[in-house]
């Protein structure tokens, strides 16, 4: 996770208040409470900068100027896409999304045959205990006072007393307890629902949003035990089954996706097709509002692109 010279820290060696050794940290890539954030910032701070300098250029290119984006994607795949790739774009850029509402009711509604499954999280830390990554922090007595504190904050109807570190708030709604971070709640859409969530569970984000009650520092955001995390410590990401590319194509995905989104291609094998099919997996951390937007419209042109492919074959 973090460059070999790391290894030639001076800093502090051991977090004061959980123990947790700048060893464990470089091993794990994770550190035990919050105070390990301070005690070893001076290796932290200057891989998030790195992070964000090199690995969200073309991100940041996509949300600012679509058309300089757009052809720089053009110059990396094939002669033979070229003619598909202009039909795509000439769809999606004559499509005048101004809300998510109407840009996730459009995907859903024109790729009916796509198979599209979003999946929203947001990781946070109580203030006055250490993370479950630290040997105190997998004590059973911190474990409850976490968990009641949670449940009793979000006014669930689920027990504290339930041993399970999984809780179903709603159908589409789950606590996770104890995975990295003190909780994580995870939401899916599997049929366009994702602008009702924000407006459903609205006070649910202003909660965590809580400077007072979660781990924060002012410049930096919320901290978790993960410090790719550390900022809104928040993933967006989505699964998207494209049926026209097959496993010998994944290097075209790769070229247009690569520079700009953490990614995952798997490749699902189909009865009587000659090669599996291509499964994309895409996700953003520390995702904004109106950056989510941008990576619904990102997700509309990908299928866009297949749906082209599909036809012309």
């Amino acid at each position: 996770m973090f460059p070999e010279n790391y290894n030639q820290y001076s800093g502090i060696e051991f977090c004061l208040r959980c123990g947790y050794s700048f060893q464990e940290f470089l091993k794990s890539g994770k550190i035990g409470c919050g105070n390990c954030f301070i005690s070893f910032q001076d290796a932290i701070l200057p891989y998030k900068k790195i992070e964000k300098k090199f690995q969200h250029k073309k991100w940041e290119e996509f949300l600012s100027d679509k058309k300089k984006f757009f052809l720089n994607i053009q110059k990396k795949i094939p002669e033979s896409e070229i003619e598909n790739f202009h039909l795509a774009l000439k769809k999606f850029t004559s499509q005048k999304f101004t809300k998510l509402i109407d840009l996730e009711s459009q995907i859903f509604q024109n790729f009916p045959n796509s198979k599209v499954s979003f999946r929203y999280r947001i990781a946070r830390n109580l203030k006055e205990f250490v993370y479950p990554v630290s040997k105190f922090g997998k004590e059973t007595s911190i474990k409850t006072k976490i968990k009641t504190k949670v449940l009793k904050l979000f006014q669930s109807s689920a027990s504290d007393k339930n041993k399970e570190d999984f809780v179903r708030f709603e159908s589409n709604l789950n606590c996770i307890f104890f995975d990295e971070d003190h909780f994580r709640l995870e939401f899916f859409s599997l049929n366009g629902k994702f602008f009702k969530f924000f407006k459903e569970y609205e006070i649910f984000f202003r909660l965590l949003n809580s400077k007072n009650l979660f781990d924060y520092f002012l410049g930096i955001g919320y901290i978790t035990s993960c410090p790719t995390n550390i900022g809104l410590a928040n993933k967006l990401s989505v699964y998207i089954d494209l049926p026209s590319f097959h496993e010998k194509e994944n290097w075209i995905l790769e070229s247009m996706v690569g520079d700009s989104f953490d990614f995952v291609l798997e490749n699902v094998k189909i009865a009587k097709e000659e090669y599996p099919k291509t499964r994309l997996y895409i996700y953003k951390k520390n995702i904004s509002k109106r950056q989510i937007f941008s990576f619904y419209e990102f997700v509309y042109f990908l299928l866009e692109f297949d749906k082209t492919r599909k036809i012309s074959k």
